[in-house]
């Protein structure tokens, strides 16, 4: 079985020249000032339309680069050992703001991300898998290696080795390509063993093209630390973000969504990791606009312990809509879904609310639907 129609894009600006050699110069972001031959780095993950699960939960503890093929001799631009939990199937179209980094001058000849060792992966009924890496050594024409070496306790390298170009743009896009991904549906051990899956083939490669990332929309995760009349400040790997809230911010707390500052701030709680979309990017400033605000769990703001998110990865839906009189099917969930007045929607890159939503669903859609217990939409999102 292999995952369809889904690329993974880890965007490291900066990092190398057609050499892969990186060059010294000055550059904006959050991180701080860049010392002599040395230059900054945003690092951002995307994601790209429609994949068979909704969910493809990934943990990402860091990011290397290396100037050796065994990567003894690295540097480190991420890294956080509790672990960042990514989505990866909630970034369609989205820039994920990871970190600033600071790269020496210096020829890098390998792309190190270090992983937790399993995938957690929904399909549409809500059911959760662990997929777990299988360990592949580099093959001629797929120059990837996945390792999870006793010494990573628990976690897994995946390495691309190969020509690495940077975009006009500053950015250096390397491609997951989870639709080449091979995915079992049994056990790395055992076949007999469907309790787990195992993730057999990983296919890495760097994107040269700039219009493939373009017009995609940021994506910043942060603790919410202190509220405003119409702003709220996050924190984020060390820095502090203000996050402006608009007449049209959509606030999604708990499956209920709020809109506005007055009634989004309201039911904001200091503490909560927030999901912050917006058109600002947040590698170049510290003030963004935010389009829509969600609570989700601790662990996608690198912390550790419980929080309110995790509910919404049980309840993700995508398939090709089946529209009745008054509610809607997915050819993947037989159960009717219903649309009600604080369903929010995106079609086509307009927004509505309410029952304006079922009006403009169209039979034969390819739609992602967060639902709550009861299979009322909560958000519809036309997959590309």
């Amino acid at each position: 079985m292999k995952i369809h129609g889904r690329k993974i894009l880890m965007l490291i600006g900066l990092i190398s020249a057609i050499s892969l050699l990186v060059y010294c110069g000055g550059g904006g972001g959050s991180g701080g000032g860049v010392g002599a031959g040395s230059t900054t780095v945003g690092e951002f993950f995307t994601d790209s339309p429609a994949d068979q699960y909704p969910v493809v939960d990934i943990t990402a503890y860091e990011i290397n680069i290396c100037s050796d093929n065994d990567c003894a001799d690295k540097v480190n631009l991420f890294s956080d050992a509790d672990g960042l939990s990514v989505d990866l199937a909630r970034l369609n179209g989205v820039l994920k703001y990871i970190t600033t980094a600071v790269i020496p001058e210096g020829t890098y000849n390998r792309l190190e991300i270090i992983l937790g060792n399993k995938a957690d992966i929904s399909d549409n009924q809500g059911q959760a898998y662990e997929a777990f890496f299988a360990p592949m050594t580099e093959k001629p024409n797929k120059p990837n290696i996945v390792q999870c070496p006793q010494d990573l306790d628990g976690k897994c390298y995946i390495r691309f080795n190969g020509a690495v170009q940077p975009l006009s743009n500053g950015k250096l896009v390397v491609d997951f390509m989870l639709k080449d991904f091979e995915v079992k549906n049994y056990s790395c051990d055992n076949p007999a063993d469907l309790t787990s899956w195992c993730i057999t083939e990983v296919k890495m490669r760097p994107i040269t093209a700039d219009n493939e990332i373009s017009d995609l929309e940021f994506e910043l995760h942060g603790m919410l630390i202190d509220e405003g009349p119409d702003s709220l400040t996050v924190r984020q790997m060390g820095t502090d973000y203000t996050v402006i809230l608009t007449d049209s911010t959509v606030c999604e707390v708990n499956g209920v969504n709020f809109i506005g500052p007055a009634d989004c701030l309201s039911n904001l709680v200091q503490g909560t990791c927030l999901e912050i979309e917006t058109v600002d990017d947040p590698a170049s400033t510290t003030t963004v606009t935010a389009i829509k605000i969600e609570v989700c769990s601790l662990s996608k703001c690198g912390e550790s312990g419980e929080g309110d998110g995790e509910m919404h990865q049980q309840m993700m839906r995508r398939g090709t809509v089946i529209k009745g009189a008054d509610n809607f099917t997915l050819d993947t969930f037989s159960s009717p879904i219903t649309v009600t007045a604080n369903t929010m929607c995106e079609f086509n890159d307009a927004r509505q609310t309410g029952l304006a939503c079922f009006d403009g669903l169209l039979d034969g859609w390819t739609v992602e639907v967060k639902v709550n217990s009861g299979n009322e939409a909560i958000m519809i999102h036309l997959e590309d």
